[in-house]
């Protein structure tokens, strides 16, 4: 009798112990998966009338709205001197985003002033603005942009940026370090669609907002667009 009871016990404690080990581990497994929708659009025009080219400072601009086209960029993407681009960010949760634009000489983080202030989940974040774009010139034959999601603050994007001409090398390395960590296994199941919370101020292009792809990571989410500039 007392062999059964021992046994009855030691099978309660098996089971209350897989059960808080569950507890532990499935909520931390939830919390490194990020997602967020990203996406770059690409704004050019045709003949004289179109959006003339910026400098090499990244000036903010407002194209000009005729006879102008409107495509999303790919992870390779081929551009001419005189296109203009957007960035567009939904985190799905709570995030810090960080948007680096980088042209092989300037390092630039495009939004500096709110790095420190985490973006609401489902809240849209178009760089520069609704109504403007980053031109681009020609100067450097290849650009990139990479979007960092992260649901905390990563201090090394902002303690780099934090001085004027930042070495290449230094973003090269953390930049890859970023990407190797946040990459999942792609065998997963397809992601479930999430919505725009809150009203966005400005005009913006909905269809594109409607057509963001969203992109997953561990711990963080970090998407690269290489640019390649003809002129």
């Amino acid at each position: 009798m007392h062999r059964m009871l021992s046994f009855a016990h030691l099978g309660i404690a098996v089971c209350l112990g897989m059960w808080l080990c569950l507890q532990l581990t499935t909520p931390v497994t939830a919390q490194e998966r990020v997602r967020a929708k990203v996406g770059i659009q690409v704004l050019s025009s045709e003949g004289p009338d179109g959006p003339k080219s910026g400098h090499t400072d990244y000036p903010i601009s407002t194209p000009t709205q005729s006879r102008q086209r409107s495509a999303p960029a790919k992870a390779t993407e081929a551009v001419k001197a005189g296109d203009f681009f957007r960035v567009y960010v939904v985190p799905e949760d709570d995030a810090y985003v960080y948007v680096v634009r980088n042209d092989g000489k300037t390092l630039t983080l495009l939004n500096a002033p709110d790095t420190q202030t985490q973006v609401r989940k489902g809240t849209l974040v178009i760089l520069p603005a609704p109504e403007k774009s980053y031109p681009i010139d020609g100067t450097s034959a290849t650009e990139s942009i990479t979007v960092i999601c992260s649901p905390t603050e990563i201090r090394e994007v902002t303690t780099l940026f934090h001085t004027t001409n930042v070495p290449q090398k230094n973003w090269l390395s953390l930049e890859q370090d970023l990407l190797g960590k946040s990459k999942i296994d792609l065998t997963q199941k397809a992601d479930k669609p999430f919505q725009i919370v809150g009203n966005v101020r400005g005009m913006y292009d909905k269809a594109f907002v409607d057509a963001l792809q969203i992109f997953s990571g561990k711990a963080y989410v970090v998407k690269k667009y290489d640019l390649q500039v003809q002129k």
